[in-house]
């Protein structure tokens, strides 16, 4: 019976070529689509996987402020693990990171600069899943001149010489001797070190004086027992933090503990060790990829509902013959089944083909071979059952059902209740099409509203050149070499910087106005700057003066704010006001602000605008930004490096673009948007498809009718315009319903960001106008060529 079934079943798909083609076709993409999707996702969510403590694992920050004046911050306070792991017994062991962004590293006479230096607590192997290839994971860390690298590092250093024992220079008189080599760390996680050294090292060089009062750059780990209470670690470090410091302290601080596995998706932090998302995005795609597979099903059933005239003759004989209707259920769905394995072994294919290319074009590595995962064959069987089901079971149901006289005397017409279902899943069609239209015009709107808004300062013809902070003699290293550069013809301005829009490294200090209580004190990004800085990045100095060399205390005592410093510290004269600045000091040191800047975008369209200061510190300069004329640019990059060789012989001449940095910043949002578009026109083909196939069949069920209408005097365009009403009806079913559902979710994914733009309802609009444009060019191909054909001709080929 199954050998009878399955002939029936090549017999029909060879005899209908054309429908078989486009629900294959549309079945096979549709997968295909919907895997590329689905792993895209998965991807995702993957973060962390590799650490098999990850559930018991949390993350103590720190947000510090009140309402609208809090900034919340990736690390805590440098003595809270420790103190954690020493007096709460749900707490197992704690790790510290402090990561240095900027790291020079040399080895023998070879000089490297390293982006993810961390140093860690010894337990740190034991906390994380860091495996090493080399080396015992006890004793890695446990010397302070001890030192892990990575694999890649240890090809990089040492090619391929056996790395332990061999010698590294931090920062030119810090010395670690490698005691262990681990596995490269896999992109999806947030903890992404190559050279991992002692806390306690670290500890030396910061010098840190206040373990409990600072903040901010330590990234605090605990690893808990397996029921420990989140709401019982957070009152316990509370208490602990007010031992230790003062109430009038700890009520500006609350801390924020999140599970490893969510900072990913979580965390609002600044000075995260690696870019965040929101699940948002996550349901959007995972909802992208169940409507495109949707789609493809829906074209299952109407070409397979609309077919079903020229079956119920077979239905027929097969009852009078003694056919069950359960035995003919099964077989049209066992039809359903062998297409949906054609089309997914066809979607498999496609989605092998474009998976790295996928990958490619938004520039993201998913460190998964689906091949070798459980799941994907767990999803692959859910998309078999489920479509075979979906796109199968209705269809078998209302063909089974022709009573056998019906079926013989053809008294089912087209204008029976499964032409309703069938323009209803059309429409369904054109709503989905539509939600995704809109979808990609709001996603790219609010792009292109984030790249060319008006950012506060000019990114445009600024180059960065990467320099090495912490040289013996930095200040006069820096001005020698500032000179040399503004002596290239075309360069325009140079300023040193400890940070640039773009860059995540951040700094943050705490202020306090003079004449204000002790209590009373803010939180600021800190900024150390050149004297040109304001002129080479184009800030705009709304009230008093820029930094001068003119006056001798612009250099330590002098700072400049920008517009929302001066509603943080609510000033009503800011130029002039006196501020303290930490120093080690009781008190502080006193500085003055001698100016105020228009707020401009340091950060991301994101987050908000942080309230920060800038202040003259050539010893914390890690960049060197010029602008230059762009006429001359190539000119200019080829004699900064011949100048900066003459002065920096033995270290790499390194250089980026602002608008390149700071646009590197919506990767995120430029995924999202490459995304939508793809799987829209996916989407748009699918729909398209299915209008084809069905148009067609109408047209072969109408041929008498046009024939008639012809020879009774029709025009070729009142036989279009026929054709036209139908399916206008249904783009306007599919707008009315993706509309509203799109205005809900198009808003809701914008309250991820903090300055966006308001969708225009032309957005709407344009989105439905371009589904009836596609609808109604695809019905006319074959309106058309059905409307000139000869009535005669039409007639006998019937």
């Amino acid at each position: 019976m199954l050998k009878n079934y399955l002939k029936i079943a090549l017999r029909n798909l060879r005899r209908n070529k054309l429908y078989s083609f486009i629900n294959i076709a549309g079945l096979s993409i549709g997968i295909a689509g919907s895997l590329l999707i689905l792993f895209y996702v998965a991807g995702q969510l993957s973060y962390e996987s590799m650490q098999k403590k990850r559930d018991n694992i949390v993350r103590v920050s720190v947000k510090f402020g009140r309402g609208n004046g809090s900034m919340n911050f990736a690390g805590a306070m440098p003595a809270l693990g420790p103190a954690a792991a020493s007096n709460f017994s749900d707490v197992k062991a704690a790790v510290r990171f402090r990561v240095s962004r900027h790291a020079r590293i040399k080895v023998g006479n070879r000089l490297f600069h390293e982006h993810n230096f961390f140093f860690a607590d010894s337990s740190v192997f034991n906390v994380f899943t860091f495996p090493l290839l080399k080396g015992n994971k006890e004793t890695a860390l446990k010397n302070p001149s001890s030192i892990v690298i990575s694999q890649a590092i240890a090809k990089k250093y040492f090619g391929n010489e056996n790395p332990i024992g061999k010698a590294i220079t931090y920062d030119d008189k810090y010395k670690f001797t490698v005691s262990a080599v681990m596995k490269n760390v896999p992109r999806n996680t947030m903890l992404r070190p190559e050279i991992i050294a002692p806390y306690s090292r670290e500890k030396e060089i910061q010098k840190s004086r206040t373990p409990w009062n600072s903040f901010g750059s330590t990234f605090t780990y605990l690893l808990l027992k397996k029921n420990a209470s989140l709401g019982r670690l957070h009152k316990n470090i509370r208490q602990l933090l007010i031992a230790n410091t003062s109430k009038q302290f700890a009520s500006r601080l609350h801390f924020v503990i999140l599970r490893l596995a969510n900072i990913h998706f979580k965390s609002k932090a600044v000075n995260e060790l690696a870019p965040t998302t929101d699940m948002s995005s996550i349901y959007i795609f995972s909802t992208i990829a169940i409507l495109v597979l949707i789609i493809a099903c829906l074209n299952f059933i109407n070409l397979s509902t609309a077919r079903s005239l020229r079956r119920s003759k077979e239905v027929g004989i097969r009852k009078v013959m003694g056919a069950r209707r359960r035995s003919l259920i099964g077989q049209l769905l066992g039809e359903s089944v062998l297409v949906t394995l054609i089309a997914v072994i066809l979607g498999l294919i496609i989605f092998q083909i474009l998976h790295p290319l996928l990958n490619g074009y938004l520039d993201v590595r998913l460190n998964i071979n689906p091949f070798k995962t459980t799941y994907f064959y767990l999803i692959l069987s859910a998309i078999v059952i489920c479509v075979s089901l979906l796109s199968g079971l209705y269809p078998a149901i209302f063909i089974s059902k022709f009573t056998p006289v019906d079926s013989l005397k053809s008294q089912k017409t087209p204008g029976s209740h499964s032409v309703t279902l069938r323009k209803l899943l059309v429409g369904c069609q054109f709503a989905i099409t539509i939600f995704l239209i809109i979808g990609t015009a709001v996603a790219y709107k609010q792009l292109h509203f984030m790249l060319n808004s008006n950012l506060g300062f000019n990114k445009q013809n600024v180059i960065i050149v990467q320099y090495p902070a912490n040289q013996k003699n930095v200040e006069s290293e820096y001005s020698a070499i500032r000179q040399k550069f503004l002596s290239i013809p075309g360069v325009k301005a140079v300023s040193g910087a400890f940070t640039l829009p773009g860059i995540s490294s951040k700094k943050t200090e705490t202020i306090r106005p003079k004449g204000k209580p002790t209590n009373d004190i803010s939180t600021l990004q800190a900024i150390g700057v050149g004297y040109d800085f304001i002129h080479t990045l184009g800030l705009k100095l709304i009230k008093g003066r820029d930094f001068s060399r003119k006056f001798s205390t612009d250099k330590k005592g002098a700072i400049i704010i920008n517009q929302t410093a001066v509603k943080r510290l609510d000033l009503k004269k800011p130029i002039g006001t006196e501020v303290y600045l930490p120093d080690g000091s009781k008190e502080g040191k006193v500085v003055k602000v001698i100016g105020v800047v228009k707020d401009f975008h340091i950060s991301s369209f994101n987050k908000m605008i942080p309230p920060l200061f800038m202040y003259i510190n050539p010893k914390e300069f890690y960049n060197i930004a010029l602008r230059v004329n762009p006429r001359y640019t190539n000119t200019i990059i080829a004699s900064l490096h011949k100048k900066w060789s003459s002065s920096f012989p033995d270290i790499p001449f390194n250089y980026s673009f602002l608008s390149q940095k700071y646009n590197a910043m919506y990767k995120h949002e430029i995924t999202s948007d490459r995304l939508f578009a793809i799987f829209s026109f996916l989407s748009i083909f699918i729909a398209c498809m299915g209008i084809l196939g069905l148009i067609s069949y109408t047209i072969e069920v109408k041929i008498k009718e046009i024939s008639i209408r012809k020879v009774l005097g029709a025009s070729v365009a009142d036989i279009v315009i026929m054709f036209f009403k139908d399916f206008l009806k249904l783009v306007v079913i599919g707008f009315v319903i993706a509309v509203p559902v799109a205005w809900y979710g198009m808003h809701r994914w914008l309250q991820n960001f903090a300055y966006k733009i308001n969708p225009s309802p032309w957005i709407f609009l344009g989105a439905g106008a371009l589904a009836l444009f596609i609808a109604l060019a695809t019905v006319s191909w074959q309106a058309i060529r059905a409307a000139l054909m000869n009535p005669v001709d039409a007639l006998r080929s019937e």
